[in-house]
């Protein structure tokens, strides 16, 4: 709890208008963050902090993990310990509901409805996979024999599971994104991937999905069949952003380290593509447009690829988030600022 009363030491009221911090952290504590709600949220092994705007302590959670990774959707963040058996769902700062798995947990994930999705290990499988309800209630599972799990997603409503599974049968690669109709216990379809690797799948708000693989970006329909895709033609994939109603916006590497984003609809069409002067070092996007950080940079993007605003820092970026209202979060090596574009 040490660590959060420190974090909080540094909290104040910035002027209108300028270039604030709104949070000051010890170098060494490591934070990672998201915007939810008009508000950061701030995570770290002792727990979590919401952080108005204006700098104000939203609220404070104490709860210690050694290896805390969190995922924030609607009004909900869920946080689990990998690798531990600790997982817990909060609305603002309020629990919701906790729970403690039998076997460590590889990875989760939650929707806007509060719908959770949690893999873990299981004895005599390769992993499990269960779906608990806005209350923590457990409505369904999935024991995987010999597969490994990648990614799991939800629909927004709650009735369908999307993950990404590993096998490595044979010494050959094969990967594939598996939709699960939950009430009806069955497999819709599947989109198979032989020696490739897809690492991440997200659901948008139409139902459909958005799978990001090592050499190609699939958009995938609500039934697990395959609807278009997107060859990376031999370039390395060094970043990207997969928000809700949008596609996706993909960062490549330049020929001059520089970087080169590409955004698609989705449709999988190619909406614009911008080419940076130096090398990305973070993105974010969303219904605001994308935000791209260099090194004491951050520009703003139109899904057509055109530069809306630019901003400067003092300090090299660490990472951005993208605020509602032309508003960004840059975070630096030990503070947060609000930065207005």
């Amino acid at each position: 709890m040490g660590g959060l009363v420190y974090a909080n030491r540094g909290l104040f009221t910035p002027p209108p208008d300028k270039q604030a911090s709104v949070f000051d952290f010890d170098t060494g504590s490591q934070y990672r963050f998201a915007a939810q709600d008009g508000r950061l949220i701030a995570v770290n092994a002792e727990g979590m902090l919401g952080i108005n705007q204006n700098g104000g302590r939203a609220f404070a959670v104490s709860r210690p993990m050694t290896k805390p990774v969190f995922q924030t959707a609607g009004s909900h963040t869920l946080m689990f310990d990998r690798g531990g058996t600790d997982v817990a769902v909060y609305s603002g700062g309020a629990l919701v509901w906790e729970a403690k798995t039998e076997q460590p947990l590889i990875t989760a994930k939650i929707n806007e409805k509060g719908y959770a999705a949690v893999v873990t290990y299981e004895v005599g499988y390769k992993a499990r996979i269960e779906v608990r309800t806005d209350k923590g209630e457990a409505v369904y599972h999935w024991r995987l024999g010999e597969n490994y799990v990648v990614d799991v997603d939800l629909s927004p409503d709650g009735k369908r599971l999307a993950a990404v599974i590993l096998s490595s049968a044979a010494a050959k690669l094969t990967s594939k994104v598996t939709v699960v109709d939950i009430d009806g216990e069955k497999i819709l379809g599947e989109v198979l991937r032989e020696d490739s690797l897809i690492f991440a799948v997200k659901y948008q708000k139409g139902g459909d999905l958005v799978a990001v693989g090592e050499d190609e970006l699939l958009g995938i329909s609500s039934k697990g069949v395959q609807k278009w895709a997107v060859s990376f033609e031999n370039r390395t994939l060094q970043k990207y952003a997969v928000p809700d109603d949008s596609g996706a916006v993909l960062c490549f590497g330049g020929g001059r380290n520089n970087s080169l984003i590409e955004a698609y609809g989705s449709d999988g069409k190619k909406t614009g593509e911008y080419v940076s002067e130096t090398e990305i070092k973070s993105l974010d996007a969303g219904s605001g447009g994308i935000l791209v950080s260099e090194q004491r940079s951050l520009t703003l993007l139109s899904y057509k690829g055109r530069a809306v605003a630019t901003a400067q820092t003092e300090r090299e970026i660490r990472s951005v988030l993208l605020l509602s209202g032309k508003k960004a979060a840059v975070v630096l090596s030990n503070s947060v600022k609000i930065i207005k574009l």
